[in-house]
């Protein structure tokens, strides 16, 4: 046999013998760890729905994109939170905040909420709903990472409670928020939370 065609077959039983291994790399497993609590708190006021209505605007007030306007304040009211029945949470305190979900009705880019009233149906156009962290001004990316711990809260109101103080009021804002320039109509948006014990 020549020198060609032995390199040759060396070649494709290497080839053969490397294609399975590029395969398997191509592939992994992903783990998952979390934690169910039994600390809990009852959403009082008005309630686990409410409507927030913002003040009507000009155009002019949102003439391009990051532009903002009309902020309106809403809170979500707790009560009867009770501690953890665990070692690490009979003393001291728990936090508790509203993750706000993220689904068809986020405009993930700006982590905002968006206008379901299309414009055929009279609706604004490049106007969506921006939520803001009520203590601190900051606007809240509506989908980022789940909080697990206080130290990854970002944007997200908290509120502490312990077991004299079952009591916890989440303060927001929300404001018109342009993504270009906007166009008169209507504006119409959901959120989705859920309160979760970081």
């Amino acid at each position: 046999m020549s020198v060609q065609k032995i390199l040759a077959c060396a070649g494709a039983l290497a080839a053969a013998v490397c294609a399975p291994a590029a395969v398997a790399q191509q592939g992994g497993t992903i783990s998952f760890d979390g934690k169910v609590t039994a600390a809990s708190c009852e959403i009082v006021g008005e309630g686990a729905d409410q409507t927030v209505t913002l003040p009507t605007v000009s155009v002019n007030a949102l003439p391009a994109e990051g532009a903002t306007a009309g902020e309106t304040p809403f809170d979500i009211q707790l009560a009867n939170c009770s501690l953890a029945n665990n070692t690490d949470k009979t003393t001291g305190s728990q936090s508790v905040t509203a993750y706000f979900t993220p689904n068809a009705n986020v405009n993930t880019t700006f982590g905002t909420l968006l206008n379901t009233t299309d414009a055929a149906s009279g609706g604004a156009q490049n106007v969506t709903i921006q939520l803001v962290n009520g203590e601190n001004d900051q606007a809240i990316d509506i989908g980022n990472t789940v909080p697990t711990d206080e130290s990854s809260l970002g944007n997200l109101p908290a509120g502490q409670f312990d077991a004299d103080n079952g009591q916890v009021t989440l303060n927001y804002l929300a404001r018109y928020f342009a993504t270009g320039q906007s166009t008169a109509g209507e504006v119409n948006a959901m959120a989705s939370y859920v309160l979760i014990y970081p």
